[in-house]
C-alpha cells in the first residue's frame, strides 16, 4: 500500500502544485515532530525489482507528486550521457525539518571516507584538460595525485585521534558531520572549528588554498544569514539553509565562482559584447531557471561534488537577469569547466613535491542553457536583495578564520624551510640573513595575533550565532598579499643561485651522481638531502606552482587597492578626528588662561 507523501516532500506552488496549509507545515517542522520522522517521510515504499518499480511509478500517476521525482527515487532515470538525474529534491524533507529517506537521492552518511569521496568524483562530469576532455579525475595523470590527496581529508575525519576534533554532532541527524558546517553560537564553538581548520592546513602545510573546509564555511555563513536573502521571498532563504543541511549531512566537496569572465573589464556586466559573457538568465519553468554564460574561479572544480554561486558583485538596476545566487552539482547536464594546464607533470615528488599533491586546480566554469531548479536558487531576478546580500550578509567574516589559519600553516612551514637552507648551507651568523628570517618569524606571529584578536572579539554579527571581529580580518586581507610577497622574495635571496642550480633525481641517481655528491653537498647535509631541500624551495618560489600560490595569494580575497578604497571610503574616522578636536579645544582654553577640564574619556574610571 502506498503511503501519502509528507508536506515536506509536496512540490511548491512555484512549480504547479499544491503548498501544504501554514499548520501542516507548523506541524511538521515543530520540535516534537523532528525525531522518528523517517518512517513517515517515506515518499514511496521500496521496490525490490524492476518490474515493481515500474509499476510504484505507474502508480504515482494523480498523485501530487511529480513523475520525475517518482522516476529519480526508484532508480528509472534517463537522462542525456546517461549521467545520473539532477540531486536536490531532497530538501522538501529538510524545509519540514525531516530526514530524508534513500528514496529521496543520495542517503546521507555523515562524513564520508577518501574512498566514498572519490567514488562519487565518478559521475560523467565534464572537465576540459589540455585539449581533452578527462574521463576520470580520479585515474588521470596530471589530476589524481591531487585528488587522492583531497580524499586524504576526508580520511583524516576518521582518525580515532582527530574524530573529536573535527567533527560534531548533527543537529537533525545525530551523525558526526565535520565542524567546517558550523553555525558558531558561542566562542567555544568558534575555538573547535579553528581546530578543525588546522588539522586539515597543517597536513596541507597552508597548500592547499580552496580545501573543502574554505566554501563550506562560506555556504554556513550564507546560511546564517538566511533572513537577508528571504527578505522579499522567504524561500530563497529556506532553500539556503536546508542547502547547508544537505551538504553537511553528505559531506560534500565544494567549489565556487564569483566573477565574470575578463572579456572587457572597462565595461558593465551589461556592457559586454554578447549579454552571455556574464551568466545571465535565458528562461524560466516550472522547474527552475535556465542560465547561459560563464563563471569564474572555480578552483577545485574537477574535484568537487557541488558548484556553490552566490551574489558576488554588484549590479546596477537594470541588470536584473544577472542578480543569481545559486548551487548545482558538478555533472549537471550542460556545465563544464575548462581548466588552465596542470602544474603536475607527473614526474617524482623528488623533483615537484608541492606541485604533485597539492595542484587543485582553477577553471573557468561554462553553463549551456543550464536548468538551476527552483530549490536550489536561493536569489533570482532581484538587484536590490542581489546587492543587500554582498553588503548585509557577507561571507569573509567567518571564512577568513580558515584563510588565516591556512595563512598560519604556510608560513610556519616557509620558516622550516628557510631555517633548514640557512643552516645547510652555513649562513645563520650573518646579520642580514638574521635579519631576514626575524622578519618571517614577525610576519608569521602578526596572522597569529590577528587571529586570535578577530576570535576574542567576537560577538552579535550580520546573521545567526556569533560573528568573529571584523577589523583584524580586515588587516589581514589588506596587508598579507604584501606580506606573503615579501616572504617569497626573502627566500629566493637566501637560496640565491642555488635555486637556478639545483639537478633532478635523474641527476642524482645518474652517471654524475659522483660529481653532485662532491659539488652540492652542503655544510650540514649531504647534496641528496640538499638538493632535495633546494628542490622543494623551488617548488614554492620558482616553479608553475609557486608563481600560482603568490599570485592567489594575492588575488584570492580581491583586488588590494579596491579593497584599501573601500576602507577609506567607510572607516569610522569619529575617534580619530575627535582626538585632533580635543587638541585643539584643550589649545584654545590654555591660550585664554582657563583651565583645561580632562575629557570624560581620560577621567579615573569610577569606583
Amino acid at each position: 500500500m502506498m503511503r501519502t507523501a509528507c508536506v515536506a516532500c509536496t512540490a511548491p506552488a512555484a512549480l504547479g502544485y499544491p503548498t501544504p496549509s501554514a499548520a501542516s507545515t507548523a506541524s511538521a517542522t515543530s520540535p516534537a515532530n523532528r525525531v522518528n520522522r523517517s518512517a513517515s517521510c517515506t515518499l514511496l515504499p521500496p521496490p525490490t525489482c524492476v518490474r515493481a518499480r515500474r509499476a510504484t511509478w505507474r502508480a504515482a500517476k494523480g498523485t501530487t507528486v511529480p513523475r520525475r521525482w517518482i522516476a529519480e527515487s526508484t532508480g528509472e532515470v534517463r537522462n542525456e550521457g546517461g549521467r545520473r538525474a539532477l540531486a536536490g529534491k531532497m530538501w522538501r524533507c529538510y524545509l519540514a525539518g525531516t530526514t530524508p529517506t534513500p528514496g529521496h537521492g543520495r542517503k546521507a552518511m555523515g562524513i564520508r571516507t577518501g574512498a566514498q569521496y572519490l567514488a562519487g568524483l565518478r559521475d560523467g562530469r565534464v572537465i576540459y584538460l589540455e585539449g581533452e576532455r578527462v574521463a576520470d579525475v580520479t585515474t588521470h595523470p596530471r589530476l589524481a595525485r591531487a585528488a587522492h590527496t583531497i580524499a586524504a581529508l576526508y580520511d583524516l575525519q576518521h582518525d580515532p585521534e582527530l574524530h573529536e576534533q573535527m567533527t560534531f554532532r548533527s543537529p537533525t541527524s545525530g551523525e558526526p558531520v565535520a565542524l567546517s558546517y558550523i553555525i558558531p553560537q558561542t566562542y567555544e564553538d568558534l575555538l573547535r572549528r579553528r581546530r578543525a581548520f588546522e588539522i586539515v592546513a597543517d597536513f596541507s602545510h597552508g597548500m592547499l588554498g580552496r580545501s573543502p573546509d574554505y566554501v563550506n564555511t562560506q555556504v554556513a555563513a550564507s546560511a546564517a544569514c538566511h533572513a537577508v536573502y528571504g527578505a522579499k521571498e522567504k524561500r530563497w532563504g529556506d532553500n539556503l539553509r536546508a542547502y547547508l543541511e544537505y551538504i553537511r549531512e553528505h559531506d560534500l566537496c565544494l567549489t565556487h565562482t564569483f566573477g565574470h569572465p575578463q572579456v572587457n573589464r572597462g565595461a558593465t556586466v551589461s556592457g559586454q559584447p554578447d549579454p552571455y559573457i556574464p551568466l545571465g538568465v535565458v528562461d524560466t519553468t516550472s522547474e527552475g531557471v535556465i542560465v547561459r554564460g560563464a563563471k569564474l574561479l572555480a578552483t577545485l572544480a574537477p574535484f568537487a561534488d557541488e558548484l556553490f554561486v552566490p551574489p558576488y558583485r554588484p549590479l546596477q538596476p537594470h541588470e536584473s537577469m544577472y542578480a543569481l545566487g545559486f548551487a548545482i552539482p558538478v555533472n549537471t547536464p550542460g556545465l563544464s569547466f575548462i581548466c588552465r594546464e596542470s602544474f603536475d607533470t607527473g614526474r617524482s615528488l623528488y623533483d615537484q613535491p608541492l606541485s604533485g599533491l597539492y595542484e587543485e586546480m582553477d577553471a573557468l566554469a561554462v553553463f549551456d542553457n543550464v536548468l538551476i531548479p527552483w530549490e536550489r536558487v536561493f536569489a533570482f531576478n532581484d538587484v536590490e536583495t542581489h546587492n543587500r546580500c554582498i553588503t548585509h550578509a557577507p561571507m569573509w567574516p567567518h571564512y577568513m578564520q580558515q584563510v588565516a589559519v591556512k595563512d598560519i600553516a604556510k608560513l610556519e612551514f616557509i620558516l622550516g624551510i628557510t631555517k633548514k637552507v640557512v643552516d645547510a648551507i652555513n649562513i645563520g651568523g650573518y646579520p642580514h640573513v638574521q635579519e631576514k628570517v626575524a622578519e618571517i618569524i614577525d610576519i608569521l606571529e602578526m596572522v597569529r595575533a590577528l587571529l586570535r584578536a578577530a576570535e576574542a572579539d567576537a560577538g552579535p554579527g550580520y546573521g545567526e550565532g556569533i560573528w568573529p571581529a571584523e577589523q583584524p580580518w580586515i588587516v589581514l586581507r589588506h596587508w598579507f598579499p604584501d606580506a606573503y610577497t615579501r616572504v617569497i622574495w626573502i627566500v629566493e635571496q637566501l637560496c640565491a643561485a642555488g635555486l637556478m642550480l639545483t639537478p633532478t633525481e635523474a641527476d642524482v641517481r645518474g652517471p654524475a651522481h659522483g660529481l653532485i655528491a662532491r659539488y652540492y653537498q652542503g655544510a650540514a647535509l649531504g647534496a641528496e638531502e640538499r638538493i632535495r631541500l633546494f628542490r622543494l624551495a623551488w617548488d614554492l618560489t620558482g616553479t608553475q606552482f609557486g608563481s600560482r600560490q603568490a599570485l592567489y595569494e594575492r588575488f584570492f580575497n580581491g583586488d588590494v587597492v579596491r579593497l584599501r578604497q573601500t576602507r577609506f571610503q567607510t572607516y569610522d574616522y569619529s575617534r580619530a578626528v575627535g582626538t585632533v578636536d580635543r587638541f585643539f579645544a584643550r589649545l584654545d582654553a590654555l591660550s585664554a588662561g582657563q583651565p583645561a577640564s580632562p575629557h570624560p574619556d581620560l577621567r579615573p574610571p569610577a569606583r
